[in-house]
């Protein structure tokens, strides 16, 4: 019989809200923190939305692993949340945004989350409940969609920039990536090339039903966990979950109801599936919990959902 660890307690989760102002780019940044009810030091995840998104559209994983000890912090991303999408999407497929504009999007949300990492003091201050209680040693960083594409920058990800260099937006104080329906390449800047330096432990998820934005078939998302060097990367399929299937009801607006139909099978058992294996991840790499580690490495994460997820490690 194992030791108990800090990864098998759960905890009570507190809500705030609060805006982050980073005046070198004249940028707010409005946060929405979840935290555990205890005392810390917590490690801490900041979690980036998918085009469309905001701070509000992950609420199922924000209370999740915070439950279970992490501080959770959720920024909106202007120019890229709910009121930039039907814009961004029209001059994507219109060709009225052109890489240049796209790589300054991903940049600037890139820029946010590393503006949250370097202004956790300043949550600390802002939001008395996790005073004294983030470890800024120990971050992990996650997204979804283009939320992902953004992670995976911080992470080491690369992209194949006009100008003919490549251009890296790492992060060297991230510890973790959690990724949910990453891009492939061909798309956003990423080529083949994109993953080769994602040192950092990883896991990236998709659906089985997740296509890309453009018609690929949902195994392009997996193209990041294939080209990442091998150690410490878990790759899950949620069988049934499409796209949306991993933002809370509704985050998307009619689009969010409408997608949502290309998936098979319960949403909610769904996402409860993801809440609990990225969890599992985050105990292994963020609490340090080797028992969880190696029940990933056994792929054994998903054995709680039967058929409804798969695993796989490098």
């Amino acid at each position: 019989m194992r030791a108990a660890t800090e990864s098998d307690r759960t905890y009570e989760v507190g809500v705030e809200q609060v805006v982050l102002r980073d005046d070198s780019r004249a940028r707010s940044i409005p946060l929405k923190v979840f935290h555990p009810l205890g005392r810390g030091p917590f490690p801490v995840i900041v979690f980036s939305h998918g085009l469309g998104g905001s701070k509000e559209s992950y609420d199922y994983l924000g209370r999740q692993w915070a439950a279970h000890g992490f501080v959770d912090v959720h920024p909106t991303h202007a120019g890229t949340d709910g009121g930039s999408f039907w814009k961004i999407v029209f001059g994507l497929v219109f060709a009225r945004i052109g890489p240049n504009e796209v790589e300054r999007l991903l940049a600037d949300r890139a820029a946010d989350l590393s503006f949250v990492i370097s202004s956790l003091a300043s949550i600390e201050r802002n939001v008395p409940a996790v005073a004294g209680s983030i470890d800024a040693r120990r971050v992990g960083v996650a997204g979804h969609s283009a939320g992902a594409a953004t992670a995976l920058l911080l992470g080491g990800a690369s992209l194949e920039s006009n100008a003919g260099a490549r251009r890296s937006l790492f992060d060297a104080r991230v510890s973790a990536l959690c990724v949910l329906s990453p891009p492939g390449s061909g798309l956003l800047g990423f080529d083949a090339r994109s993953w080769n330096d994602i040192k950092v432990p990883t896991f990236t998820v998709r659906g089985s039903e997740d296509d890309g934005t453009i018609g690929q078939r949902p195994i392009w998302r997996q193209e990041a966990f294939d080209g990442m060097p091998p150690e410490n990367k878990y790759h899950a399929v949620v069988n049934g979950a499409n796209h949306y299937t991993f933002a809370d009801p509704g985050a998307f607006g009619m689009l969010g109801r409408l997608t949502a139909r290309g998936a098979t099978g319960d949403p909610l058992r769904m996402r409860a599936c993801v809440a609990r294996l990225t969890t599992a991840y985050w105990n292994a790499y963020l609490h340090g919990d080797r028992s969880e580690r190696e029940r990933l490495e056994r792929r054994a994460g998903a054995a709680p959902f039967g058929d409804l997820a798969t695993i796989l490690a490098r």
